[in-house]
């Protein structure tokens, strides 16, 4: 959930932006982590607008951030200053939200807010993992340094999705081309056959029958069905966005048979990726883990990623409390423990994630091989059970004349 607040930083300047949280108890601890004294807090009001195909302001989608990212690397590379940098990016970007957004912040560096404050205005489109490496990478003089990494890690993240994307593509096209199809030869099609068995007046086979049914149900009811199809997306969607029944669905897919392998690799590489990102930017241990715990987008793991901070609290190296994690595999304890002992986490944390980004491709193409013929074999059989049903009385009907 996202979460627009007021208030006050510690020396009392105002503050406000929009802050994702799972809660509002937790908006509030992370608020007041951050030093602000809030005095007002509400969640953002959901907006349905048809698939924002009627929304004025475009998203700001993982493309744009990441090319604008790599942009501002770039530029802050050759010398330029950051409000000229994004005087520069400002003039050049094509999103319009994202140039609206460029504007205001250039706007705020100059007038003498930090970057890192700057960005947390806009935390809807800035994620925490973005702003805390910026300010570490501004506490640390290494600004251009902490975007190049960061424009890295969305680049990888960004192909990691657009591969898990483009192989759900294929089966949901194939199978609403599916739908279309059958549900076009029995609306269309078979009513024509329907009349010839009526004159006729022969007794049908049972498969004719259902097969009759369905095609009349379908004309008869299309409309009340239409409306029940978007009834039940719309109730889905609300229902999805539940707390209770998210952490049940976390809770439950990387156990699923097929899928599960896939939802558990994707979250190593993410987890991996950003804590990797994180530490490299100079972020503290502590944050970095409860950042990288917000990204991989499971609740369940985010809480078990909550006990390894509070075990690394109490004393204990950072493999040993990873190791008791159930969804990552043991390989992830045994390579940070390696960096542990040789100072190279980060690094060992890039090779894990690049490693499961590969086993995340063979995934989806070993899914997309089996998938096919799947789909292929329901799409043959609708269409020859619809076939064989219109056929059976017409060979009898044959058979019949002919005696």
């Amino acid at each position: 959930m996202e979460f627009r607040y007021r208030g006050r930083d510690r020396v009392g300047n105002p503050v406000s932006g929009v802050l994702e949280a799972a809660s509002e108890t937790l908006a509030v601890k992370r608020l007041r982590d951050m030093g602000y004294y809030i005095s007002q807090l509400e969640a953002e009001r959901e907006r349905w607008q048809l698939g924002g195909l009627f929304s004025q302001q475009p998203r700001v989608g993982l493309r744009d951030l990441a090319l604008f990212t790599r942009q501002l690397a770039v530029v802050l590379k050759s010398g330029l200053n950051l409000a000229t940098a994004l005087g520069a990016l400002e003039k050049q970007t094509e999103n319009a939200r994202l140039r609206s957004i460029i504007a205001t912040l250039r706007g705020d560096v100059e007038s003498g807010m930090s970057f890192a404050s700057a960005l947390q205005q806009h935390g809807s489109v800035f994620r925490p993992t973005y702003v805390n490496s910026v300010m570490a990478g501004e506490t640390g003089g290494d600004l251009d340094g902490v975007l190049a990494r960061l424009a890295s890690s969305l680049e990888r993240d960004l192909e990691l999705t657009q591969k898990v994307k483009s192989a759900m593509y294929y089966p949901i096209a194939v199978a609403c081309i599916a739908v279309l199809l059958i549900g076009g030869i029995l609306v269309f099609v078979l009513p024509t056959f329907t009349a010839i068995f009526a004159e006729s007046g022969m007794p049908l086979p049972l498969p004719t029958r259902m097969v009759i049914g369905l095609s009349v149900g379908l004309k008869k009811y299309a409309l009340l069905i239409l409306i029940g199809l978007a009834a039940l997306v719309i109730g889905a969607g609300r229902l999805l966005r539940r707390p209770d029944v998210r952490r049940s669905l976390d809770e439950l897919k990387p156990k699923l048979p097929v899928v599960g392998k896939l939802v558990r690799q994707m979250i190593v590489a993410r987890f991996s990726r950003t804590f990797a990102t994180l530490l490299g930017a100079g972020v503290p241990l502590l944050e970095a883990l409860r950042i990288a715990g917000e990204v991989v987008g499971n609740v369940v793991v985010q809480e078990e990623i909550a006990t390894v901070a509070e075990g690394v609290k109490r004393g204990e190296n950072l493999a040993v409390p990873l190791s008791r994690i159930r969804t990552f595999p043991p390989l992830l304890s045994q390579m940070v423990a390696i960096g542990e002992e040789a100072g190279s986490v980060e690094t060992m944390l890039t090779r894990i994630a690049d490693m499961y980004d590969l086993e995340v491709d063979q995934t989806v193409r070993g899914l997309t091989s089996l998938v096919e013929p799947l789909i292929i074999l329901v799409l043959g059989g609708g269409i020859g059970l619809i076939v064989a049903s219109v056929f059976l009385p017409m060979v009898s009907m044959v058979q019949a004349l002919g005696g």
